[in-house]
């Protein structure tokens, strides 16, 4: 097969990166990566420390729950240009648990025209992202046992979003926002698309 040299070389990088303990980059293998510069707004949390924290009366998220969205950061938004949006997850134990004992551990990057109403033909957009997997489970887990957290990199991209307004939100399947950001916040943003 054409691709099985492609295929060799990317089974190797994530033996090394796995044996070595390096954080997990997945990008969608039906789309091209993200580009390597990437403009706009970027905002940080700090890493979860190792016991689980309670959530507290001002709405914040528990660690308990699965993923958290620690960093993100949108490509320029353009119609000309793909939009990307590059996130950094913070995952618990609960995660790992559920990578290992039920389906694929799942999340979802929502683009929603604003005004959709207004015009006619814009629907909104979703993009399903996969977080680890039963295979990469027990290597996720070291870092959960060594840190209190995993890290794992991915990013959406629509290749077309039309002028206007958006808002975009990251959930799990279900709808329910991921936390986002140091206080916890719901994922989610608004953009412009020049």
């Amino acid at each position: 097969m054409p691709n099985d040299g492609l295929v060799l070389r990317f089974l190797l990088c994530v033996a090394v990166a796995t044996a070595t303990g390096a954080a997990m980059w997945v990008n969608p293998a039906d789309q091209s990566p993200p580009p390597t510069v990437l403009h706009g707004p970027r905002s940080e949390a700090a890493p979860p420390s190792k016991p689980a924290v309670a959530p507290q009366a001002s709405g914040e998220a528990a660690l308990g729950s699965e993923i958290t969205v620690a960093r993100w950061e949108f490509s320029p938004t353009t119609p000309v240009q793909p939009a990307y949006l590059s996130m950094t997850l913070y995952g618990t134990q609960a995660a790992i648990d559920r990578m290992q004992t039920g389906p694929p551990l799942a999340i979802q990057v929502r683009w929603v025209r604003d005004n959709a109403g207004r015009a006619p033909g814009h629907r909104n957009l979703v993009t399903n992202l996969t977080i680890g997997g039963r295979d990469l489970a027990a290597a996720l887990e070291g870092d959960v046992r060594r840190n209190g957290y995993f890290e794992w990199h991915t990013w959406a991209r629509k290749d077309y979003l039309s002028p206007g307004a958006w808002t975009v939100s990251v959930t799990y399947s279900d709808g329910q926002p991921l936390p986002c950001g140091p206080d916890a916040q719901p994922c989610r943003f608004k953009i412009n698309v020049g």
